[in-house]
């Protein structure tokens, strides 16, 4: 039988238990959403970089001044290189979007392009690039998995502790309850005379 000093130690222990567990759920959300606002300023930046390579490709076309045309290739490998250093070294996801930019930037540099060739290009360009940055938008939307799957562990365990908790409270409640009725009864009785 649990004496009451046993029963309020355990249901001090059980929520400790509860509350260092939110603590680090708590610490893990602020990790998740840090990486995510990351991973966000990431496919930002490669938006931000291809608009870049395309614009700066189909100016280019309309362009009459050499040095405006210069001004327009450097700024388009400059894109392209920014592109390429985001990317994971060896199988790299966004390796057909370099191709394809590597494609247009040698119709931009071997004389003069048409418009055609170039328009061409540019769709490759898009929609090449439409995947990978759809792939990791939807990673942004539904969470890291690392984080998804922690989370549901710790939901899980949070219910246990919580069913736990209430187990022993109306366990406790229980034998309270029996030892006041074993407890023999008082009665005072007044005798006057």
């Amino acid at each position: 039988m649990l004496t009451d000093a046993a029963f309020a130690t355990l249901v001090t222990l059980v929520l400790g238990v509860i509350t260092s567990v939110i603590a680090s759920v708590t610490l893990i959300v602020t990790k998740e959403n840090r990486i995510s606002e990351f991973r966000q300023a990431w496919i930002d930046g490669q938006r931000a970089d291809l608009a870049v390579a395309i614009a700066t490709a189909n100016a280019y076309f309309h362009i009459r001044d050499v040095e405006r045309k210069a001004a327009c290739i450097n700024e388009f490998f400059a894109a392209r290189t920014r592109i390429a250093l985001r990317d994971k070294p060896v199988g790299g996801e966004w390796t057909k979007t370099l191709i394809a930019l590597d494609k247009l930037g040698k119709i931009l540099t071997a004389g003069v392009p048409n418009a055609f060739d170039i328009l061409q290009a540019t769709s490759i360009v898009t929609g090449e690039s439409r995947m990978p940055l759809k792939m990791h938008w939807e990673t942004v939307k539904s969470g890291e998995p690392f984080y998804r799957r922690f989370k549901c562990g710790v939901v899980c365990v949070l219910a246990t502790l919580a069913a736990a908790t209430l187990f022993l409270l109306v366990l406790g409640t229980r034998l309270t309850q029996k030892a006041d009725e074993k407890a023999p009864a008082i009665s005072l009785t007044l005798n006057v005379r």
